[in-house]
């Protein structure tokens, strides 16, 4: 038997999607969520934060056009991240501090404390895009150590994939 604990949490995605898949990394820093054609960074604290988000372009002769997003996969060091389209392109994206955390003062003359607003200071960079003739199925982290990506295709391969 499953109990909820504390009141749900409404998250307001950049785009007006359906939720496709979603997936903290390893720590539990960071959570990915996918829609159909967009992918945001939220903090994984009690209080969600947007970090970042990309959006693909919707065009149809795009590679990954009107098939849209998937399946997330982290690497384990919680640094990049690779999307699973509904076409079969593995997409790649890192995961980018662009300065030192933000510190605030509270409202007691207390010592700065990080609060929420550290992780603010994200980019989510595409990297690259991973393409074969035949249709990837299904990936999954096929080793913790090294990170590795194993894909299974429509042609009954199975394609080992590094970071």
């Amino acid at each position: 038997m499953a109990f909820l604990l504390g009141s749900p949490k409404i998250l307001a995605l950049p785009v007006g999607e359906p939720v496709q898949h979603l997936e903290f990394d390893r720590s539990h820093q960071y959570l990915a969520v996918l829609t159909h054609s967009s992918l945001s960074l939220w903090s994984g604290g009690r209080d969600r934060v947007l970090l970042a988000s990309y959006q693909h372009d919707p065009c149809p002769d795009s590679a990954y056009g009107s098939h849209g997003f998937k399946t997330v996969i982290w690497k384990p060091t919680s640094s990049e991240l690779a999307v699973l389209t509904r076409s079969g392109a593995l997409l790649f994206f890192s995961i980018v501090r662009l300065g030192p955390p933000l510190a605030h003062q509270s409202a007691a003359a207390q010592p700065t404390r990080i609060t929420c607003a550290d992780d603010a200071r994200i980019s989510l960079q595409f990297r690259h895009e991973e393409r074969l003739p035949s249709r990837f199925l299904s990936c999954g982290t096929a080793c913790a150590v090294s990170g590795a990506i194993a894909c299974g295709t429509s042609e009954g391969e199975i394609l080992r994939f590094t970071w």
